[in-house]
Formats: C-alpha cells, structure tokens, sequence
C-alpha cells in the first residue's frame, strides 16, 4: 500500500455550513501525493452525509466515525490512523490556498526537517489580516519562549513529521479541547528536532466561523477546559529544565485565562476553591490577591474592574513576574 507523503487530518463536528469550502480548498491543491483523513466525531448535523460523498468520490478521503469525544480526542484519533510521512491539521471552518501542500513538499524535501512552521491569514468580516510567524531564532529553546510571545500554537500552519509523535510519544491531551495543539507543540519542542520556517502563508484561520468557539465563548464549561489547560500546562513544562520559562508559561496562562475572561461569569463562583492555589502564586500585592479572590469569590463587577486595572499595572510595569512556588 502507498504511502502518502501527506496525511491532513480533519476533525469534524457539526460543519456543514462551511465543510464543503474546506474539502474544495484541498481538491483544488497542485499536489496530489496526501491523503485526508475526515474524522466524524459525533455529529448531529448533515457533517457526516458530506464526509461520506465526499468519500466515495475520491479514495484519498478517508472516513471514521467515532463518539464525540472533542476535537482533541479526535485530533489525536487522526494522528494514530495517518498513514503520511509527515502530517498537518486543517479545521472544516478555514481553507488553505492551492498551492501549500506543494510548497509544503518542496522546503520538506530540501532540508528534511521535522516541523515546518509558515505564516498565515485570520480572516475577519471585512479584512484579511497576514501574520508573520518567524522565530527569533530555529534553536528549540527560542521557539519554546516564542509561543509564549507571539509565535501561534496551533498545528494547522505546521507540517509535522508523522514519527515525532511515536518517537517521543506525543499525545493530544484527552481532558481538554482549549489549546491543545499549543501543549502538543510545547511538548513537540522539549526534544531535539529540527525546524524550518517558510515565509508564506496558506492557511486561512476564519474569524467569522469560529466566532462561537471555545476560544471565544465561555460559560462552566469552557472555564472548566481552561483550568484544565493550565493543569496540563504545568505538568508539560515541569519536564522542561528551563524554569524561568516554566514559570513565565503559566504566569502568562494564569493571567490571561482568569483575569481576562473567568471573573465575568456567575459560574466561576462553583470552582473558586480551586483557584485558591492561582490566585496564591500570582507575584502581585496582597491586596491584589484580594481584589482578584472577591472577584471570583463573589463576582463582584466593581473588584473585577480594580484587579483588570492593577492586572495592566502590573504586566506592564514588570515583564516576567515571578511566580512563589
């Protein structure tokens, strides 16, 4: 059996307003040596009628249905089943351009690398805005520091060689569905590969589609999938021997998790014990550490509106704050 230099994986859920401009985006490529993976998982919507035409139409799409698990389940599903030398992911609500998998094979074949990092589009409702994703510098450690400063964590503008994983047992993680490709590629990074950066961009990352995911709607649930980030996040980085870096990770994820967005919802009040461990670790005064504890404590509006204030203060006053552990 042939094996495909490419496995692009797709991890389905509920898309069928949009997973037919996907699936054309990738017909369209002017390369043909890949094959897709369409990963069904649990849809209750016609996703999996559109995955099964598609199917049937060309044999390089290949279909699974499994039980919702969540997309890092199912990203991870698509990792074991591909079959390509290298792998990269492609959500059913963005598109790429016609030539990436073919500018892809080129720079994979010239210098062999393991990870691929390139450049890529966010489209909003009436702008198209390019984001320049090149490291400080290819060294492992500087790309580690670089996705907590800029450099995205997502697999989708990342070709990634299929043995990374299995060598260095890589794994999606199962009890969170906020940021998983960022602790796939934290965990990527912790071991001796080898990376190159190509200063285009093919990936279109829709704004407008994703408006209701994870990333931006929150409620007990998706508050629940950030702390279980953060947790995850820990124990990826306490593996790492760079401990500033380690501390300047979850600063950065304790930060931006709880004072930007938990403190707002009536819900975070059920899971404010848990918190209690945060809010001690966080290198401000004690009176912020009140101020934020009320916030949460008591979802008090005004205490949320002081601690944002000191938050800004703080971050800008200090650039790596340091965490008591």
């Amino acid at each position: 059996m042939h094996s495909p230099f490419i496995s692009i994986i797709i991890a389905v859920y509920n898309a069928e307003k949009y997973l037919s401009r996907c699936i054309k985006s990738i017909q369209e490529q002017d390369f043909s040596d890949y094959e897709v993976l369409l990963i069904d998982d649990g849809s209750t919507d016609k996703s999996k009628v559109l995955c099964e035409q598609f199917a049937q139409k060309d044999s390089r799409f290949l279909l699974f249905h499994k039980k919702n698990e969540g997309v890092s389940a199912t990203r991870q599903f698509g990792i074991d089943h591909s079959n390509g030398l290298y792998t990269i992911h492609v959500d059913p609500d963005d598109w790429i351009e016609p030539h990436m998998l073919s500018s892809l094979y080129k720079e994979a074949t010239r210098s062999n690398p393991d990870v691929i990092i390139t450049d890529y589009f966010i489209e909003f409702k009436n702008k198209t805005v390019y984001k320049i994703q090149k490291p400080l510098s290819l060294s492992n450690k500087a790309i580690l520091n670089n996705f907590f400063n800029g450099l995205h964590g997502s697999c989708c503008n990342k070709l990634i060689k299929k043995d990374i994983y299995d060598k260095y047992n890589i794994k999606y993680p199962h009890n969170t569905n906020y940021c998983e490709d960022l602790l796939v590629c934290l965990q990527i990074y912790q071991h001796p590969v080898k990376t190159s950066y190509l200063p285009q961009a093919f990936y279109h990352y829709d704004q407008v589609c994703n408006a209701d995911s994870i990333t931006r709607k929150y409620n007990i649930k998706t508050i629940e999938q950030h702390l279980n980030y953060i947790k995850n996040l820990r124990i990826i980085l306490s593996k790492y021997p760079q401990k500033e870096l380690v501390k300047k990770g979850i600063l950065i994820a304790l930060y931006d998790e709880f004072s930007h967005n938990a403190i707002y919802y009536p819900e975070f009040n059920n899971l404010a014990d848990e918190t209690k461990e945060v809010i001690l670790q966080m290198n401000v005064s004690t009176i912020g550490k009140y101020l934020f504890y009320s916030a949460v404590q008591y979802n008090k509006k005004f205490f949320s509106f002081i601690f944002r204030i000191i938050y800004k203060l703080h971050t800008q006053l200090s650039k790596l704050p340091k965490l008591a552990y």
